[in-house]
């Protein structure tokens, strides 16, 4: 094997080590890792091991069309794999979980590799990257990890295409961006797309360092060096995007397709809502110096950073890396790419800063994709990995001055990492000493522990080290920095632990009985049309989704997709009885219909308080799709109004249920007269129905259900989900993955044989 990889795995190992009480089953992981991602990667594993592709989720909130969730990651192939293996297991999940957090890792280590970086600085930076504020604040979300993770693979493809001319690698950054749409966070994918163009904007407007090792290659077999055109770039990024857009096609299409009447994050958000909430406070920017401060607001949520979540407020790197990307633009002060990245990352950081500075609401004047997500300090993220990759060029400029004589670097790493220490030192200081809640002694001592030998250690390695290099003693020098780097992310991890996992006797209980309760089934007929209220105790925020694990409905569970009017009834005691329980199918031969408004919901809910029940509105298939703001009110319409108040109630009619799968329902019904039958199940475009053999049109029912009109005497009633696009999507989308994938893996096999040769 080459010498290369096995200073990988020596970074897997300090990896698997810091988590091995997750990997032995002492901890579990928390807040959204447990109740959300946890839940759905079994759902996604059952439906894996069925040979089948998740589309309509029938036991949350009433039916779910899950299929446009971008963060579930329902067609991500290698979420799909994991789940196919593994099974909907507990441990299949944590395998996943990690092996998508260290993918980031591995990716900075090829992107080290594409920048001749030795193998040791490569090490040295993914080790920080791996442990930085984006892992352990977010860790819990799962959607965060996949998109921050496929960064560096993207941009190392993407610049191999600029540097080497080669579309092939523009096509492979395309399928990369893509595959990460498919389970990440939107917002990732937005600001990806649009740091893929700022980079190589950059990449071809500053070519003063473009040693990468392609170009070393050609240029070594006398072949000459030819600088990218600017009309090249553009053909680079529009092959990259074209192929992207095809990978993450069928989330994307389903989530504006099927989430449309379904759901408001189809709608932008607010200027204010997507600028302000969850923005970074300019206190956080402290963390730098140690993951602990970040902790401390763990125990202090409301005086410390008050308006930024605990899980977004870190930006800490590890000491070596934040040190050497200052380095990278002290040593090479002229290197104007090396400039631009440090103008990207304090752009990026400035764009977190979203109540501070008004960066991030021109940005959502400006920039139409960016109105789709909140969380300013996700911006944050970028910030981290440029710093990472500017740590990269400057930790390979000092492994060249290891090899010659010039004392430069070293009185300029001197300088860097003592002034950064101090301030550093300082903000710990001043931050740690004004709070009033501190964590416990042990992380506490953690906590101090990790900076006096991240900083100190650092400034040591910068005061010995050029009497070891006169020594010969080079290779003392990598490892110290190695060393470094492993202590600071082993204490970084126990520092982190309450952000990331658990272990209380209780979390590990749950874990045990969700595990020996799992049913793998998909066939709903089994508990007929039975629906619980909700698996959460009452008069408590739900906040898990284990009945996509026991597979019990539930018509109140923990879902992204949010509805008003579903939200609405469950709060309204005669509305969410109607929904749930064994018999829930309602008759009604006067019916009412009515436009999807705010006004004549309320009509309704207090027309079925005067009668004790609930009375039958249909809405046309198009007004399902409008909906108008929660907070939106109009002028009601008197004819509707009128209606609506001389409703009798609907009759609850029992049915012969057929079929019950995830995405059909058939039943048999008897009706007296014709008229109309609510399922309450919920409404999407895919629905199609048939009575008795013929094609109805499925109309909205009672503002979120599904109703279809019937004739007297027997009726069957089909209904099928069957979304625009689907299967279609999902076979371009997996087919592109695999074309790519072998077309690498070739061309790999080849540039291998010929340097045999």
């Amino acid at each position: 094997m080459n010498q290369r990889w096995f200073w990988w795995w020596g970074v897997a190992g300090v990896f698997l080590l810091a988590n091995l009480l997750l990997i032995s089953g002492r901890t579990v992981p928390v807040w959204d890792a447990d109740g959300q991602f946890y839940p759905y990667y079994v759902l996604v594993a059952d439906f894996a091991r069925a040979a089948r592709v998740v589309y309509w989720d029938p036991w949350s909130n009433a039916g779910l069309p899950i299929l446009g969730d971008p963060q579930v990651g329902i067609f991500s192939p290698i979420q799909f794999i994991v789940g196919f293996i593994m099974g909907g297991t507990s441990s299949g999940f944590i395998t996943y979980w990690l092996l998508m957090w260290l993918l980031g890792g591995f990716g900075i280590f090829l992107l080290a590799h594409h920048f001749n970086s030795p193998p040791w600085c490569g090490c040295v930076v993914a080790l920080g990257f791996l442990f930085c504020g984006i892992y352990t604040g977010h860790a819990e979300h799962v959607s965060w990890i996949v998109g921050f993770s496929f960064l560096p693979f993207i941009i190392w493809r993407l610049d191999a295409a600029i540097c080497s001319r080669s579309p092939r690698s523009a096509v492979e950054a395309g399928a990369l961006w893509g595959l990460s749409a498919l389970a990440g966070y939107p917002g990732f994918t937005i600001i990806t797309g649009c740091f893929i163009a700022l980079w190589a904007i950059g990449r071809i407007a500053f070519i003063d360092e473009f040693s990468v090792s392609s170009l070393a290659e050609r240029e070594s077999a006398g072949t000459e060096r030819q600088v990218p055109t600017l009309k090249f770039t553009w053909l680079i990024l529009a092959i990259l995007f074209l192929v992207g857009l095809i990978v993450l096609s069928p989330t994307y299409a389903a989530f504006f397709s099927e989430g449309a009447g379904y759901h408001t994050r189809v709608n932008v958000l607010s200027r204010e809502s997507a600028s302000q909430e969850n923005a970074l406070h300019p206190g956080a920017l402290s963390t730098f110096a140690s993951p602990y401060l970040a902790i401390l607001k763990l125990h202090n949520r409301h005086n410390l950073w008050s308006y930024t979540d605990v899980s977004s407020c870190s930006i800490y790197a590890g000491a070596v890396v934040t040190v050497f990307a200052a380095l990278a633009l002290v040593n090479q002060p002229r290197n104007r790419w090396r400039w631009w990245l440090a103008f990207l990352g304090a752009l990026f950081l400035a764009f977190a800063l979203g109540r501070w500075l008004p960066l991030r609401g021109w940005l959502y004047d400006w920039f139409y994709p960016v109105r789709f997500f909140r969380h300013a300090t996700i911006f944050r993220a970028y910030y981290l990995f440029i710093i990472s990759v500017l740590a990269l060029l400057a930790l390979r400029d000092f492994a060249t001055s290891l090899r010659s004589s010039d004392d430069r670097i070293w009185k300029q790493f001197r300088i860097v990492s003592f002034g950064i220490a101090s301030g550093a030192i300082l903000c710990f200081t001043l931050v740690s000493g004004h709070v009033v809640n501190a964590p416990r002694k042990i992380f506490t001592l953690a906590g101090y522990l990790q900076v006096l030998i991240a900083w100190f250690g650092l400034c040591g390695i910068a005061l010995i080290g050029r009497r070891l290099r006169d020594r010969g003693m080079t290779m003392y020098i990598s490892v110290m920095l190695l060393g470094l780097a492993s202590s600071d992310t082993i204490l970084t991890k126990i520092i982190s632990l309450h952000t990331v996992e658990t272990g209380t006797p209780e979390a590990i209980k749950r874990w045990e009985r969700l595990d020996a309760s799992h049913v793998s089934s998909l066939d709903l007929a089994e508990r007929g049309l039975s629906r619980a209220d909700s698996l959460c105790p009452q008069d408590v925020a739900c906040k898990n989704n284990d009945q996509l694990i026991t597979k019990t409905s539930v018509f109140d569970a923990y879902v992204t997709e949010y509805n008003y009017y579903h939200q609405e009834m469950v709060k309204h005691p005669i509305l969410r009885k109607a929904a749930i329980g064994a018999e829930r199918i309602w008759f009604s031969k006067n019916v009412c219909q009515t436009a999807v408004t705010n006004d004549s919901f309320y009509v309704f809910a207090e027309r079925s308080e005067n009668l004790g029940a609930i009375p039958l509105i249909i809405h046309p298939p198009e007004a399902m799709t409008v909906r108008e703001d929660e907070n939106q009110r109009s002028n009601p319409d008197v004819n509707q109004t009128a209606c609506i108040n001389e409703l009798p109630p609907a009759e609850n009619i029992s049915v012969n249920l057929v079929k019950y799968t995830p995405n059909e329902l058939v039943f048999d019904a008897e009706t007296k007269t014709d008229g109309w039958l609510l399922v309450t199940d919920r409404w999407a475009k895919g629905w199609t129905c048939k009575v008795n053999g013929k094609r109805t049109a499925v109309y909205g029912g009672n503002f979120i259900f599904r109703a279809v009109h019937v004739t007297p005497g027997h009726n069957r009633i089909s209904f099928a989900y069957r979304p625009v696009g689907f299967p279609w999507l999902v076979i371009l989308s997996w087919m592109t993955l695999i074309v790519v994938t072998i077309n690498s893996a070739h061309a790999v096999l080849n540039n291998r044989r010929m340097r045999i040769g």
